[in-house]
């Protein structure tokens, strides 16, 4: 039964992990939102937020990286 009071852990969302996959996805998320939070922190050193960003979903008709091989 789900406990409102409790976060979800990661082993409660994928019960099948043995421990050592538990501790990389771990490892992982942490990785994971300490890019989002650097990420976040540099759009607000420069006056921006995230949704200044707009939808990283669709591809850039502007690549800034020119070269880059997942540039269409």
């Amino acid at each position: 039964m789900v406990n409102e009071d409790q976060p979800i852990t990661i082993a409660e969302l994928y019960p099948n992990l043995t421990e050592s996959e538990l501790e990389e996805a771990k490892a992982n998320l942490g990785r994971y939102l300490q890019a989002l939070i650097r990420m976040t922190e540099r759009l607000r050193g420069e006056g921006r937020s995230i949704n200044d960003l707009g939808d990283l979903t669709t591809p850039s008709k502007h690549p800034r990286i020119q070269g880059e091989r997942s540039n269409p």
